[in-house]
């Protein structure tokens, strides 16, 4: 069953998905019917189409008779505990020698790179170091699986950070937008949402009393609301 607002136009041979806010029902459809000879495809050419990029892939590499793939590292989870070590320690990630091309969440190594993060990157793994960061200004949009990772680290770096095309989180498993902002003010972290962004004033890490946090069933909410 599609929700509603998704917007899906079907002539036969081919589907095409409205994945503006979400591109895992056109992965979904694409990996059951292309056995059937039905090509599932984007109607929005932006966003997050690199996680749909992957799918198809994956589904070209099995027509052509691969049978045998290996899992990658997941750069979404892999973002907490570079984002914790980025502020606060030191982390290595050995599984992890190379940046992926077709995970969109990659980015985020580039992304803490330009914060003035200490990484290194060999056969041995990912390594970061504790650094002082700089703030930032990203656009969301064509990872927004990590930005409750960046609204983490907004908020213990010093200055004024931006977080754009925040709206895209409302349609995840859960309002994550609306997740972010409770964060933020459970730990009087000083933002505002200003139309399609979130500025945070960060501070650098302090103490804080043991707080109450409710999360909804929302795995990324969840590690988000722990690096907190």
């Amino acid at each position: 069953t599609l929700q509603p607002r998704r917007s899906v136009c079907w002539n036969g041979k081919e589907i095409s998905i409205e994945t503006m806010s979400s591109t895992q029902f056109a992965s979904a459809l694409a990996m059951a019917l292309h056995m059937r000879n039905i090509k599932v495809t984007s109607k929005d050419q932006h966003g997050a189409l690199g996680y749909f990029t992957i799918t198809e892939n994956l589904i070209s590499e099995f027509i052509a008779g691969k049978t045998n793939f290996t899992v990658p590292a997941d750069f979404s989870s892999a973002s907490y505990p570079l984002a914790l070590a980025a502020l606060n320690g030191q982390a290595t990630l050995s599984n992890i020698s190379c940046l992926d091309s077709f995970q969109p969440d990659s980015k985020f190594v580039t992304l803490l790179k330009d914060m003035g993060a200490e990484i290194s990157l060999n056969k041995d793994g990912l390594t970061i170091r504790k650094s002082s960061l700089r703030p930032f200004n990203v656009d969301i949009s064509p990872f927004p699986d990590i930005a409750l990772t960046l609204v983490f680290l907004a908020s213990f770096i010093n200055g004024m950070s931006s977080i754009l095309n925040v709206e895209i989180l409302k349609h995840k498993e859960s309002d994550r937008l609306h997740q972010a902002l409770k964060l933020l003010k459970l730990f009087n972290i000083k933002h505002k949402l200003d139309h399609n962004r979130i500025v945070i004033w960060g501070n650098s890490i302090n103490n804080t009393p043991k707080l109450n946090f409710d999360p909804p069933t929302d795995h990324r909410v969840i590690m988000s609301a722990y690096l907190f």
